[in-house]
């Protein structure tokens, strides 16, 4: 298995990063980064292989990679159809599971996983998106939308949906596979409500051809509630 990642190249977020990325080593991991950032950070994590992509947006004076930049870089990695995922690169895989879900084959599926906050001492399940997606290569053009940015709200349901469109079954991880260490969010709300768009866009406009009158907030929880509806819930030991 294959596991592909951006790593913010923030000083402030090393340690957390180590301690997630540390969690994969089972796999090979890849980061897909800007050149400049690849130079600043490749020493630091010398079991992660990196790869350059100028497939970016600009946030904040910071340059965050697009989805397409990640399956992109898939496509050259991957030779073939293989099996990959994925992650967050502050997501922390939980080694006591065994991770058959990782060694058997989901033909035509995409398996999306709830992350479980780790919030002074409290451990919860975090319900407003998903942080790890695994799928097969054959499926990289489906998942292809050049608005989407990891790191940015709302590309974790593009996926989900794009793949309930196209008659792809959908598993959901509900157990404690993944975990996430708490922090403010990274962007605010006129960014949450921008990409919100692109997703009403994406899917009540082009794939449902359904327009409806709602404001953004709730047409993203409506979204939610669908996803669940259509997904096959399972548990990995």
């Amino acid at each position: 298995m294959k596991i592909f990642t951006t790593i913010n190249p923030s000083e402030s977020s090393i340690q957390t990063q180590t301690e997630a990325l540390s969690s994969w080593k089972r796999y090979d991991i890849y980061s897909i980064n800007t050149k400049d950032e690849i130079d600043k950070i490749s020493l630091i994590y010398p079991f992660v292989n990196f790869i350059e992509s100028d497939s970016t947006y600009e946030y904040n004076g910071k340059k965050l990679i697009k989805l397409n930049g990640i399956l992109d870089s898939i496509s050259k990695v991957c030779d073939g159809s293989c099996n990959v995922a994925i992650v967050n690169s502050d997501i922390i895989l939980n080694n006591k599971i065994k991770n058959s879900i990782f060694n058997k084959k989901y033909e035509d599926s995409l398996v999306i996983s709830t992350r479980w906050e780790l919030s002074d001492g409290e451990t919860y399940p975090f319900n407003y998106g998903y942080d790890l997606f695994i799928f097969n290569t054959k499926f990289i053009n489906l998942f292809k939308n050049d608005k989407y940015v990891i790191g940015l709200p709302w590309w974790d349901f593009w996926l989900p949906c794009i793949s309930i469109k196209a008659g792809l079954k959908l598993y959901h991880i509900k157990n404690q596979l993944i975990y996430h260490r708490t922090h403010e969010t990274n962007y605010d709300k006129d960014i949450w409500i921008k990409f919100g768009e692109y997703l009403y866009d994406d899917v009540m406009l082009k794939i449902l051809q359904n327009p409806i009158n709602e404001n953004v907030y709730s047409f993203c929880i409506a979204m939610k509630s669908f996803i669940e509806k259509k997904q096959i819930d399972i548990k990995i030991k």
